[in-house]
């Protein structure tokens, strides 16, 4: 069955394929799609079409430096220790080590799992009806809940009240669910751990009014990519993730939530570039869709602060050479959600119509591999 749908899979790229033939000779794309799947990149034929590297705009070289999923999972293991991985899986060992070093996290209300994970003041939750019990009595509204390990945003949900009669929670997308079914939704997948380590309920972050002006009343954050040469952290790329319509969550997860991916200048922090969608229908975007405000001349907030932030708090994993941070744009300032290895490399790609195997990183990935033989 899974041979099958390998095989359906590629099948789906053939009108990729024919409407690229305007651009590119069919013979030519597929080409270049076999010496980018055993170039640098290691790019897939998805992703070929993804990146629109058909068009006629790109060189050979610029092609050869976008990186494909297969090379995520190469620079993570040759920059990053395998044993750190638990700091950046689990999202309340993460927030434990931010809350004893003074980095601003939001505030974790609750946790749910079966054998009741202690996190300091935060309420132990066990079951199904202990959680209900909570967020219809002792849970401040609004709030955001997530997997404990999770990834894209996957399983999250932000709500917004408790409504007493019905005994529902009505979420911040407007939709209303019924508690104990809100309740059943709240529960990871599982796997090596319990639950795949529990769900957490904390306060929702208010949104900078800046950002809000743009976005409407929705978070939105920072994904922030660093290097950690011996010198010191720095900001290697960033890009802001965008929400729109009713999604509860920023992830651009390759356009395919309607949200938007803007590029931001490392030092300036101001918008270069707003697109949604991808590949073949990946558009630029010059207005927020839903409160029509222009993205032109904006810049992020307290930018310097962000900044600042983020290359502090990089330094608290020094074994991890190449990090991906998210951080909030709140109300009172930045707030870090959480940091990543392995992280994607789509957004930051797309947005750019480059890719990140350019010379700086090839650099800095030979400087570790000269000096720690680990790192080759």
């Amino acid at each position: 069955m899974n041979r099958l749908s390998k095989l359906l899979g590629k099948f789906r790229l053939v009108p990729l394929l024919w409407t690229a033939r305007r651009e590119r000779p069919v013979p030519v794309q597929l080409w270049e799609m076999l010496t980018l799947r055993f170039g640098p990149g290691r790019l897939g034929a998805s992703e070929y079409y993804k990146y629109g590297l058909y068009k006629g705009r790109f060189t050979s070289t610029e092609r050869s430096r976008f990186a494909g999923w297969r090379m995520e999972a190469e620079l993570d293991r040759q920059l990053n220790a395998g044993s750190w991985l638990g700091v950046t899986t689990d999202k309340l060992i993460q927030y434990s080590v931010f809350r004893g070093l003074g980095i601003p996290t939001p505030e974790v209300r609750a946790v749910y799992h079966p054998s009741g994970r202690f996190f300091g003041p935060a309420r132990q939750l066990h079951t199904p009806a202990e959680l209900a019990a909570f967020l219809r009595e002792g849970m401040p509204y609004p709030f955001f809940s997530k997997p404990a390990h999770g990834s894209f945003g996957r399983g999250s949900f932000g709500a917004a009240r408790h409504l007493a009669g019905p005994d529902e929670i009505e979420l911040l997308s407007g939709e209303r669910m019924p508690m104990m079914e809100f309740v059943a939704q709240c529960r990871p997948r599982d796997g090596v751990y319990p639950w795949q380590s529990g769900y957490l309920f904390q306060d929702y972050v208010t949104p900078h009014p800046a950002t809000a002006a743009i976005c409407g009343p929705r978070l939105s954050s920072l994904r922030l990519i660093v290097m950690v040469p011996d010198a010191g952290p720095r900001l290697f790329r960033a890009i802001w993730k965008i929400p729109t319509g009713a999604n509860m969550v920023d992830n651009f997860d390759r356009g395919m939530l309607g949200n938007l991916v803007a590029r931001v200048d490392p030092e300036t922090g101001r918008i270069l570039r707003v697109i949604g969608g991808s590949g073949v229908g990946k558009r630029e975007v010059r207005t927020h869709p839903d409160t029509g405000r222009s993205f032109e001349g904006f810049a992020i907030p307290e930018w310097d602060r962000v900044r600042a932030l983020c290359l502090q708090a990089a330094t608290i994993f020094p074994a991890l050479r190449l990090q991906f941070w998210d951080i909030a744009l709140g109300a009172e300032g930045p707030v870090v959600l959480e940091v990543n290895i392995g992280g994607n490399l789509d957004g930051p790609q797309q947005v750019a119509d480059s890719g990140v195997l350019d010379a700086d990183l090839e650099a800095f990935r030979g400087q570790l591999a000269q000096r720690y033989p680990d790192y080759a």
